[in-house]
């Protein structure tokens, strides 16, 4: 059979509970070393489209989804219709549609779970949602086009990155206003607060670079250079070590954070942001442009497998129990035209398993108790959901 055609079953009985690969499933590929981990062979790999326990109509070009701690509520924003979607994630059914800023981007939820702030790229916006009512309660006024937003552990502000005028905004979440407003690098695009709160990274597309911002002085200490057109990839649990992907330099750098040093830098080809085991013992970035996971042993900090996923590979997650890891691919492993989540074991470093969704999936996240999986696809204008049938 044709490797864009849909798959058969490869491996007995093995299905997908939840979103998590049945023991059955795990043993019958996890004996496959990781010398073959290049290759996906489609007689041992399992299609389960009943995986799919809900489709959403989100709207025009959804974009990452954001979740409250406890898991009940789901936020997706749609680009194109300058609104976010409430869902409950009891019942896969949006409650509430919220119209906010133009273009909105990123939305994020602060850990006590009493708020959500989304940027909106097109006017310069964060919204602020009360996740009580789920209602907007305020619309700040940030920099120009507004990318990430980073909340502090605590929730005490929210740092705002601004692409078109180099800057990142500070809110102030008792009084949602910017406080400060902070000059970094070019074009900073992505960002990351380390556990403690205690330190804030960009990194600055334009210029190679990554801004350190100390959160208690709200000053720019540091700028450490990377490689070309650098982006968060993902940052070790106990905040050790931070992992920056330079698409142009086709290169990983790894930022000792005690230090604010480079300590290493891995070739990492075509490589988009990636995801951290929980424990911290692997970073999975994926390289888009030759459909591969990689996998990093951040022991050594070098590539420990490279496992084919499909074609052009956009995000990566995994399960809060590190049991699998699960990538949107754009063909190959799907149906013609189609895309698919791809789910790896991450013990057997194999993929076990694929379901195939909307064309051109770009957004993917995971619920915090793991519960389901949410995957929206901007050319259906739908989000999938992953999870118990």
């Amino acid at each position: 059979m044709s490797a864009r055609g849909r798959l058969r079953w490869g491996i007995g009985k093995s299905t997908i509970l939840g979103v998590a690969v049945l023991a059955i499933g795990l043993s019958a590929c996890s004996s496959d070393s990781a010398d073959d981990a290049g290759d996906t062979d489609p007689e041992q790999v399992t299609t389960v489209p009943e995986a799919i326990v809900a489709t959403i109509d989100v709207g025009n070009n959804p974009v990452d989804p954001g979740f409250t701690p406890d898991s009940s509520t789901v936020y997706i924003g749609s680009n194109g219709d300058n609104e976010v979607l409430v869902i409950d994630a009891a019942s896969n059914t949006v409650t509430d549609t919220l119209a906010v800023g133009d273009k909105p981007l990123t939305t994020i939820v602060l850990d006590d779970g009493s708020a959500a702030y989304l940027s909106n790229t097109g006017d310069g916006t964060v919204s602020v949602i009360d996740t009580t009512d789920q209602t907007v309660t305020e619309t700040v006024q940030v920099g120009d086009a507004p990318a990430d937003v980073i909340a502090l552990p605590d929730g005490s502000a929210v740092y705002v990155p601004n692409r078109a005028d180099d800057s990142v905004s500070v809110i102030d979440t008792s009084s949602n206003t910017v406080t400060t407003t902070l000059n970094v690098g070019n074009n900073p695009t992505t960002g990351v607060a380390l556990p403690d709160g205690e330190t804030i990274y960009t990194a600055n597309v334009g210029d190679g670079s990554v801004s350190v911002i100390d959160t208690a002085t709200n000053e720019v200490t540091e700028t450490i250079e990377v490689g070309d057109t650098p982006r968060i990839g993902a940052l070790l649990p106990d905040g050790s070590a931070l992992y920056v992907i330079n698409g142009g330099s086709e290169t990983t750098s790894v930022i000792d954070t005690t230090t604010n040093t480079v300590t290493e830098t891995i070739e990492t080809p075509f490589i988009r942001p990636g995801a951290t085991s929980p424990d911290g013992s692997k970073v999975y970035l994926i390289s888009w442009g030759e459909g591969l996971l990689l996998t990093i042993d951040t022991s050594t900090n070098e590539v420990s497998s490279s496992l084919a996923v499909g074609d052009n590979p956009t995000r990566v997650d995994v399960l809060p129990d590190g049991s699998a890891v699960y990538v949107t691919t754009d063909g190959d492993l799907a149906e013609e035209g189609g895309g698919a989540v791809a789910i790896v074991d991450a013990a057997g470093e194999n993929v076990v398993a694929t379901v195939a969704v909307g064309g051109a999936p770009s957004s993917l996240g995971v619920l915090p108790d793991g519960s389901a999986v949410y995957v929206n696809s901007p050319e259906s204008d739908k989000a999938y959901v992953l999870g118990s049938p």
